[in-house]
């Protein structure tokens, strides 16, 4: 064997997407990392080396564990997809969907804002335009069938909460809005209760049973980790959320909010070229702020 074909296969053996075939799947055997809150400097370390983390987690429950998987970024296929659903790339990739009682409802984004609701019949052999939402997810409800929604384009701070029925049986799926976000949702998980719990892009919120939006959790610290998926515990008691570098666990109860990582292995490091750049980028940009201020 070649020296560069000796060096490709020990970098794919060493590398931390490989090394996770031996991780444990489900996330009640991983570990905490704890949050840094010495200084913005010792945050920003953080949530760089997670946000160049080569390792996207997506979680789902299965029986009775939360389960996490690695996401490949080539892998289009989401857990329990149909299969007819693998021949559906010129719609785009799909970010979401659920079964209904006359096919299938799938989201599909195309890159930056293009994106589109579509309903299939249970084959995918017929289908339908509903519109161009952006959609993260959906969820059923003993109202109907909803789904959270929100651009997903750089800079982009809206989102939306809509229910999609047809108005008339036979008749075509319409859209219409239950209540504005406050910011993108990237996931949505249900409580037996009928609340619906939605990550969104910088925080936690609810809607109740009656359709009220609440606030759970404000600035959590994922804006950079892009998070993609979430489901309960078992006993509903933590919300686990799958995302660049880590799960996020929320404690329902205590409100208190943990990162976890199947093993310390699979932390992404800056080397010390990328740290001593990130301390000193965030120094310069803390004096420039201090000297901004006006002077009492």
């Amino acid at each position: 064997m070649g020296r560069v074909a000796l060096s490709l296969l020990l970098a794919v053996l060493v590398s931390p997407v490989a090394a996770g075939a031996a991780w444990p799947l489900d996330v009640a055997q991983w570990v905490e990392i704890p949050i840094p809150r010495a200084s913005r400097v010792d945050r920003e370390v953080w949530e760089s080396a997670a946000n160049w983390s080569p390792l996207e987690w997506r979680v789902q429950g299965r029986a009775g564990q939360t389960i996490a998987e690695p996401r490949n970024g080539s892998d289009t296929a989401l857990p329990q997809q149909p299969e007819f659903m693998r021949g559906l790339a010129r719609f785009g990739r799909i970010d979401a969907f659920i079964q209904v009682k006359d096919g299938w409802l799938v989201g599909f984004e195309r890159g930056g804002s293009d994106s589109a609701l579509y309903w299939f019949n249970h084959d995918g052999g017929r289908h339908e335009r509903i519109g161009a939402q952006h959609i993260g997810g959906f969820f059923a409800r003993a109202d109907g069938i909803h789904a959270i929604e929100g651009s997903n384009a750089p800079g982009a701070h809206d989102g939306a909460v809509i229910r999609i029925a047809r108005v008339q049986p036979g008749g075509r799926w319409q859209t219409n809005l239950l209540t504005r976000l406050p910011n993108t949702p990237q996931a949505v998980s249900m409580a037996a209760d009928g609340t619906a719990l939605i990550t969104l892009s910088d925080a936690l919120v609810a809607i109740d049973p009656q359709g009220q939006l609440h606030g759970v959790l404000a600035d959590a610290p994922w804006p950079k980790f892009y998070p993609n998926s979430s489901t309960l515990s078992a006993d509903e008691q933590r919300l686990y959320i799958g995302m660049r570098q880590y799960v996020a666990e929320f404690d329902r109860a205590t409100r208190r909010l943990r990162f976890l990582v199947p093993s310390r292995d699979a932390l992404h490091r800056l080397t010390r070229e990328e740290e001593r750049g990130i301390r000193g980028y965030v120094k310069v940009q803390v004096v420039r702020r201090s000297l901004a201020l006006p002077r009492s």
